[in-house]
């Protein structure tokens, strides 16, 4: 089962949950609540994370801000087992408004790409949960759907080819698990 964070999302966590937004349109309080559920997270508080979290989207949220908590609240689930829930997190943040161009805070990522990074948490919940077909068909969907931006061409190529890489690997626990037990 996958515990860890993946290097891409922990950079996510660390970028938008520890302060290092800056949203003109989103309250202090607001902001403020999600650092301390990002720090939540860091230190595997992950009960408390998803309490905090829920409660940050139940308050009136900028969308950008709803979608950072959405995603981080969608990944503490499914660092704490909850998949079908993480799935659903996902799902909804697959299915809103959120601006995959929102410019991001970290130098090393330009935008936020919040479906493309989604289609990979869900990949990670279906390969915990032995679906390997679902996890399967949502990096694909990562790939020809929810497409990486960036302006980078460089960092497009290194995301595409991680990728790659994860589809292999995904391929290969497919075909072992459709091999009889010898």
């Amino acid at each position: 089962m996958m515990n860890t964070l993946h290097p891409a999302t922990l950079v996510f966590l660390l970028c938008f949950s520890l302060g290092l937004l800056c949203h003109a349109e989103e309250t202090k309080e607001n902001l403020d609540a999600l650092k301390s559920a990002g720090a939540l997270i860091m230190e595997k508080e992950y009960a408390e994370a998803e309490e905090a979290l829920r409660a940050l989207r139940e308050k009136e949220l900028s969308l950008s801000t709803w979608g950072i908590a959405s995603f981080n609240l969608g990944v503490t689930l499914r660092l704490s087992g909850q998949h079908t829930e993480s799935i659903r997190i996902f799902e909804e943040l697959l299915a809103s408004g959120v601006n995959d161009l929102d410019p991001a805070d970290n130098p090393m990522e330009h935008y936020r790409n919040y479906r493309h990074k989604a289609c990979w948490e869900i990949s990670f919940n279906y390969e915990a949960m032995e679906d390997f077909e679902k996890a399967l068909e949502y990096m694909a969907s990562a790939k020809s759907k929810h497409i990486f931006q960036d302006t980078c061409g460089h960092c497009y190529g290194q995301t595409m080819a991680r990728l790659e890489r994860r589809v292999q690997y995904l391929n290969k626990l497919k075909q072992k698990r459709a091999k009889p037990s010898e």
